[in-house]
């Protein structure tokens, strides 16, 4: 009777759990490896806590799950890995003055978006999408939940109207953008927030740098409106139907921002209930080198160097006086090194230093934990950082472009990074930088007392992000949280109207006393006349 009994209540809980699982739509178009380790990591918890997942993705899984779906549409697009070149991303930094050119950020920045417009496109066309579509508008599927990537294109927002106003969510996988900032109606003021391709720091400008933030705050918003709109409005009614409503109206109706980044990166900004900080939810746990790799790093008294550019640029891309000035830096160091580049791709006569590891892939968190790993030589990019300072590990930063000279910029103020300006760097720059990172103790201990803080959290950051998408289903899309900002017009917003009235009325105010005295003066003035007649 007593097992019977036990029997009955696991069933019960299991039922308790399956009658809450939510069924979720996790539409993800951008090609990019880097930014699915955040993404994919969100959805298969998600899926492990027993919500039933949809996942579109370039990057099926390896193993898998009961309730996870995954339509894979790898092939629609080229996968964004080792596609660029220093060159190329490095171009829109003036090699003289450090500011930025406009005309080379538009025609960059527009490239970018109409890429990324034209992989919405071809994943619009794979035909698994095209049928998960067709049973969405014949009422064949439904979904509690639409999780999209905000990035570049808003290319799945929609969908969650044709659901009929299912909870939206957006997980941004860098800073928060201001056009992210946008769709819930967060503040971003550029007065004392910084903004991508620059390199101000938050509360750290003065007039000439708040001038500048603002101006480009408003220009890469017009740049991606005037790139954007029209033609992803154009593809959305061609793809889901006609009766869509604007897309600002799409993308106001958003319940909940994640954010990969934390307050010890980006500074203090404010941010809504609805807007939650997860930065590092990609970060795993370590797991053991491979055997050559351990003994290649354990086996170096004096510690050991990581050097990685990212996923998007290799390192046989760098000019060749670069990449010599980079290898003689590298071949100074008593540090063995561990070096992200396909050797093969190396130019003719270019060889590595014999402290140096050369492999095109390296398992980076699992590095980055090594107690050998001394610095890190990185670009800057947002993943690369947070696994930096989760792991407290000192950054030598050459950053190229987009939000990595900000992020840079705070970490070296934060004592935990060396930035080096990639124009100007010499094999002397690198070799001085990179001693002053690995010999003694100045800026590891920095780096782990900032550790110390990214990881002092009430949750676990995926924990956090979990918890909050949970929330909006409990909730029904959470509508509490959201700001009634998102109802006011932009001069509403600004006060401008508020300032018309009072700066009208101050002008009749001022008027009304002209013309008062005016008159007392013109009475006294007549008066006097008489009497001097008299």
């Amino acid at each position: 009777m007593k097992v019977h009994v036990q029997l009955v209540a696991v069933m019960a809980c299991l039922a308790v759990d399956t009658s809450r699982a939510a069924r979720i739509l996790a539409p993800f178009h951008f090609p990019g490896g880097s930014h699915f380790n955040t993404l994919g990591r969100l959805v298969r918890e998600l899926a492990a806590r027993g919500h039933h997942l949809t996942v579109v993705s370039h990057t099926p899984l390896e193993v898998a799950l009961t309730n996870y779906t995954n339509i894979n549409i790898r092939g629609s697009a080229a996968l964004i890995t080792d596609m660029f070149s220093f060159e190329q991303l490095s171009s829109s930094i003036k090699k003289d003055i450090g500011l930025l050119d406009v005309g080379v950020i538009k025609e960059f920045v527009s490239s970018l978006y109409s890429k990324d417009l034209k992989n919405c496109e071809a994943v619009y066309e794979h035909p698994a999408v095209k049928d998960l579509i067709r049973s969405i508008r014949c009422g064949e599927k439904q979904f509690d939940m639409v999780i999209v990537h905000a990035l570049l294109v808003n290319c799945f927002d929609p969908i969650a109207h044709l659901l009929g106003g299912v909870p939206l969510v957006a997980v941004s996988t860098s800073l928060m953008t201001p056009w992210c900032s946008d769709r819930v109606a967060n503040p971003h003021s550029p007065a004392y927030v910084g903004t991508y391709f620059l390199s101000y720091e938050t509360g750290n400008m003065g007039i000439y740098e708040r001038f500048l933030n603002t101006f480009y705050h408003l220009f890469m918003k017009l740049v991606r409106h005037r790139a954007l709109y029209a033609d992803t409005e154009e593809l959305h009614r061609r793809h889901l139907g006609a009766q869509l409503p604007p897309l600002w109206q799409s993308l106001s109706a958003t319940s909940l921002v994640l954010l990969n980044t934390h307050w010890t990166i980006g500074g203090a900004v404010p941010l809504l209930p609805n807007v939650v900080e997860v930065g590092g939810l990609h970060i795993e746990q370590p797991r053991p080198l491979p055997q050559d790799m351990e003994q290649f790093l354990s086996g170096s008294r004096e510690g050991a160097v990581y050097v990685s550019f990212g996923s998007l640029i290799p390192f046989h891309t760098l000019p060749l006086d670069k990449m010599r000035a980079v290898l003689e830096a590298l071949s100074s160091l008593e540090q063995r090194v561990l070096l992200r580049c396909d050797a093969s791709q190396l130019p003719a006569g270019v060889r590595l230093p014999g402290n140096v590891w050369a492999s095109r892939w390296l398992p980076q968190v699992d590095i980055l934990a090594h107690r050998s790993v001394r610095a890190f030589v990185t670009h800057g990019g947002m993943h690369s950082v947070l696994e930096a300072v989760h792991h407290g590990v000192p950054l030598l930063g050459v950053p190229l472009f987009a939000d990595q000279r900000l992020t840079m910029s705070r970490m070296q103020t934060l004592g935990v990074a060396i930035q080096q300006d990639y124009h100007h760097m010499t094999a002397q720059s690198l070799r001085a930088s990179l001693r002053s990172l690995v010999n003694g103790t100045r800026y590891r201990d920095r780096a782990r007392r900032l550790s110390a803080l990214f990881r002092d959290r009430p949750r676990p950051p995926l924990e956090e992000a979990v918890y909050w998408l949970e929330y909006v289903i409990r909730h029904q899309g959470a509508l509490h949280l959201r700001s009634a900002a998102l109802d006011l017009s932009w001069y509403q917003y600004l006060l401008i109207d508020v300032t018309a009235v009072v700066g009208l009325a101050a002008v009749l105010t001022a008027t009304l006393l002209y013309v008062c005295f005016r008159k007392v003066d013109l009475y006294v003035g007549s008066k006097l006349e008489k009497l001097k007649a008299a």
